[in-house]
């Protein structure tokens, strides 16, 4: 807002802000007139240290509200997911499901 320019954007990589001890829906709300991309992972501790490389739907995040609240934005923008595990193939058909369904209006 500061900048007042309209081609300065966010990326909003919403699990970094989630892990500093911000509230996903919260961020969302405030940095939603700013987004054109959002950015997507998940992680844990483990063994004391954050690790990433967990599914969507299997890390400490629940993106559960955070996409209930997207959807309710009609946010149109672009999604992307950052995978640290292996099986990238895998794992990219398993976060598409994922996301899709996540995503549906509901009924």
């Amino acid at each position: 807002r500061e900048a007042g320019k309209d081609n300065i954007k966010i990326n909003l990589d919403i699990f970094n802000l989630y892990w500093a001890g911000e509230n996903p829906v919260e961020s969302l709300e405030r940095l939603f007139p700013y987004v054109a991309h959002i950015h997507l992972k998940n992680g844990a501790l483990v063994e004391n240290k954050l690790k990433c490389g967990f599914y969507l739907n299997n890390g400490s995040m629940n993106y559960e509200p955070f996409f209930k609240r997207l959807r309710s934005m009609k946010y149109s923008g672009w999604l992307s997911v950052e995978w640290f595990g292996e099986n990238i193939r895998s794992a990219a058909r398993h976060e598409y499901e994922f996301i899709k369904k996540i995503t549906a209006e509901e009924e």
